[in-house]
């Protein structure tokens, strides 16, 4: 098993990097001790049931301004989508459990195996979290120049059936939690359109939800 950690860098050009960083190997760099990486048996159930979505039919009723953070040190998270697939690219399939969220919700996400075959995935902290803006999809999230978000170059294996599954707090600490210790949220969540991008694969995968915050 590789132990390598990528470091992605941010801005619109994908800059990765290898290192070693800190105690692992876990899925964000952190010296803690993480189970987050077990390939999850997701149930055997029709990818089309209601509760499991890709995205809104319809188009966003709210479409945030550009993102702009308060700190002109701060840069958001790689932002590479190239080759992105909403919904299923075989053999993964991932889905979101509601089209809309109030703030402070837990979106549940599941990436499962429909092929055959096993299938390798990369880990779980490989996601990022968008916001649709007026100058596109934008990653809501990022850490202060000249700090590192590193990410494990583990590959997890999915048996036909299997694969994981996240439970992300629709709140600025939420979505930091599964990721590097220097990524935090900026500026503060707002009702709008955001989109789940999984880049643990070959192609980053997507599903897309709507947000309330009062």
């Amino acid at each position: 098993m590789n132990r390598r950690a990528f470091l992605v860098g941010f801005g619109a050009s994908l800059g990765v990097g290898a290192g070693c960083v800190g105690p692992g190997p876990n899925d964000t760099g952190r010296p803690t001790p993480s189970d987050g990486d077990t390939p999850t048996p997701t149930p055997a159930r029709s990818l089309t049931e209601p509760g499991r979505y890709v995205r809104p039919a319809d188009g966003p009723e709210t479409v945030r301004q550009p993102l702009d953070c308060d700190s002109d040190s701060f840069e958001r998270q790689n932002g590479a989508t190239d080759g992105l697939q909403w919904g299923d690219a075989a053999p993964f399939a991932p889905r979101i459990g509601s089209h809309t969220y109030d703030y402070g919700e837990t979106a549940r996400i599941t990436l499962t195996n429909t092929g055959e075959t096993t299938a390798t995935s990369g880990i779980k902290a490989k996601h990022r979290v968008e916001a649709y803006t007026e100058a596109g999809w934008q990653p809501v999230g990022g850490a202060n120049r000249g700090d590192s978000l590193p990410y494990y170059d583990l590959g997890l294996s999915h048996d036909p059936g299997e694969g994981l599954e996240w439970g992300i707090t629709l709140t600025e600490s939420g979505l930091s939690e599964p990721q590097p210790a220097a990524y935090r949220v900026c500026p503060a969540l707002r009702t709008g359109r955001y989109r789940f991008v999984f880049w643990g694969v070959d192609d980053p995968l997507a599903v897309a939800f709507d947000l309330r915050r009062e």
